[in-house]
């Protein structure tokens, strides 16, 4: 009884011309840029980590925190993790060697549809100093993964 009451509280409004706004899931997820992290991982909005190097995994960001994220692109703060002199460990099958971390600007841009997704396609990172922006100037932006698009 309360669903067809309901039901037709509704249609009289809209017979009448009032319009009802869309629920929130439907408005903001459609326009709501998100992030591929790595292939085959699900897109995400203000991801607070974020793999640079998706094949070794010696580059990456984490503590990330953002001040602005719309559709045109995203900015904030992060923290940028960098294995120095990486090598292969047989031991634990992973990249090894001197983490060094560094505070660091993070941007995302470029957002296009994939699949009906709206996402980001580029991430960029500025350095504190000049001398970092130099030494990793090679380093500077990524193509977000787009193999899982």
């Amino acid at each position: 009884m309360r669903t067809r009451l309901a039901g037709a509280v509704v249609g009289t409004l809209l017979a009448s011309g009032l319009t009802l706004p869309a629920p929130a899931s439907a408005t903001t997820g459609a326009t709501t840029p998100k992030v591929y992290d790595c292939p085959r991982e699900r897109p995400t909005v203000k991801p607070r980590a974020f793999t640079l190097d998706c094949a070794e995994g010696w580059a990456g960001l984490d503590r990330m925190r953002y001040s602005s994220w719309d559709a045109r692109a995203a900015q904030g703060r992060a923290r940028f993790t960098v294995v120095l002199d990486p090598h292969w460990d047989d031991d634990c099958s992973c990249i090894t060697g001197k983490e060094t971390h560094y505070p660091v600007t993070v941007r995302f841009d470029q957002p296009k549809q994939r699949r009906g997704v709206l996402v980001y396609t580029r991430v960029s990172v500025t350095f504190g100093n000049s001398q970092l922006n130099r030494r990793f100037d090679h380093l500077k932006a990524w193509p977000v993964s787009q193999d899982s698009l």
